[in-house]
């Protein structure tokens, strides 16, 4: 084995190990106060649905900033920006009306719903 192809075999798995554990799913946080808690302390990061796809909450010391649920496409189907912007989408990514797209995405609106329901008890 050549000196260049041991060191990438090496260095390679210390690269992947520092780069900060991998996907945060929301099983693995502990939700206390509307706030978003990893090993105690507030987080900041995304954090994503168990499935890594229904949705994703972006939070900045435990407080959900930004948070994106999207459709079987992974188009963006709902966005909400700091808990008062809603832009609702269709899966081509053209804009709704809520009311238009609470009638075509049922479904989507109850992730929604649940989704608050566990971190705005």
């Amino acid at each position: 084995m050549t000196i260049r192809k041991l060191f990438f075999a090496l260095a390679l798995p210390l690269v992947v190990m520092s780069c900060g554990g991998g996907v945060k799913h929301i099983s693995d946080m502990e939700i206390r106060d509307s706030l978003i808690y990893a090993n105690g302390q507030p987080y900041s990061g995304e954090v994503w649905s168990d499935d890594e796809h229904d949705y994703r909450l972006t939070t900045q010391d435990g407080i959900v900033v930004n948070c994106r649920l999207y459709h079987s496409n992974d188009s963006v189907a709902i966005e909400i920006l700091n808990d008062s912007i809603v832009t609702y989408y269709n899966d081509n990514g053209e804009v709704l009306l809520e009311d238009t797209f609470k009638v075509r995405y049922k479904e989507i609106c109850a992730t929604l719903a649940d989704l608050m329901s566990a971190i705005r008890p």
